[in-house]
């Protein structure tokens, strides 16, 4: 059993067939493909939590956290398991698969709970993660990936927020989300940069008085363009493979759990946030172009992240 199986809700003795203390509450129904990866061979109507998690108890543990996992459950498909996942990401996927469908995204397969569980199934990407193949790459291997991944941002970046619609998810209840070693999600809808620079400097545990935010705040613009933002843009959200010809390709873009309509500094910034000081990873010199120009905003949300949401 792997490490992430612990918080998988399930009861079984030794020779005991595998069941499940919890109901599985379907939340986004399941593709025909998956149905029939999960259907029983007997023809019996199955018991969906217990099909469920025996068939991820013996897929391919792609990637582990602490308490979540993606695993390959077919030739082309793989779940996300969490406990409390938000389940915008699936909602996004199918946003994107609408909206910019050229985004090499994974194409979201359904979504269910058990318990306080939650499995999102999705089409798997192919390759290894940009992190891993980043520092063996040539010059022009670099620059070729730079240019293939601005291509695909400048087609998420046309993407501008509806007149009369809120920041942040497209779906489920439509808030922000400022993710750094602590998740913030706003409180209500936000539908103007104002609002959504009072949600920046605003943090209930700061112990920074409020004519210091408040000078802060002052500084933030109010003008910039509302577009879609992946919100996690980092070489271990960047898959990729080697072509025929030797050169190496993006195979798609992962995790959009924190994506949605941000003000256009947002990529940049939040690429940003997780670089350390004393990271000399070149990485940071190939960002998209499309992507740079907000060095101001980033230097300013540095001194609010220290003075004020921590």
């Amino acid at each position: 059993m792997t490490p992430f199986a612990a918080f998988i809700p399930l009861q079984a003795g030794p020779t005991e067939p595998l069941s499940c203390r919890f109901p599985c509450s379907i939340v986004h129904p399941l593709s025909p493909g998956i149905r029939d990866i999960l259907k029983e061979t007997d023809g019996r109507e199955p018991d969906l939590s217990s099909v469920i998690l025996g068939l991820v108890l013996s897929g391919v543990t792609i990637w582990e956290g602490r308490s979540r996992a993606v695993v390959q459950i077919g030739e082309d498909v793989v779940v996300k398991i969490a406990q409390h996942l938000a389940h915008d990401e699936h909602g996004v996927l199918q946003f994107l698969e609408e909206h910019v469908p050229s985004i090499p995204a994974p194409r979201p397969l359904g979504l269910i709970t058990v318990g306080s569980t939650s499995f999102m199934f999705m089409t798997k990407i192919a390759g290894t993660t940009l992190e891993t193949r980043w520092p063996t790459l040539s010059m022009d291997a670099k620059t070729h990936v730079r240019r293939v991944l601005d291509m695909h941002l400048k087609g998420l970046r046309e993407l501008e927020l509806p007149s009369g619609s809120p920041f942040g998810s497209p779906v489920g209840r439509r808030l922000c989300k400022d993710i750094r070693r602590d998740a913030r999600v706003g409180a209500s809808s936000i539908y103007s940069e104002s609002q959504f620079n009072d949600f920046l400097v605003h943090s209930p545990t700061s112990r920074a008085a409020p004519s210091h935010k408040n000078w802060l705040r002052s500084m933030l613009r109010t003008d910039h363009r509302v577009v879609f933002t992946h919100a996690d843009f980092h070489p271990r959200n960047i898959m990729v493979v080697d072509s025929p010809g030797g050169i190496i390709e993006l195979s798609g873009i992962l995790d959009w759990e924190s994506s949605g309509f941000y003000p256009e500094y947002w990529e940049q910034l939040k690429a940003m946030n997780t670089r350390s000081i004393k990271d000399a990873n070149d990485w940071w010199d190939h960002l998209p172009p499309c992507i740079l120009g907000y060095d101001q905003e980033i230097v300013l949300d540095q001194v609010i992240e220290c003075t004020v949401v921590y």
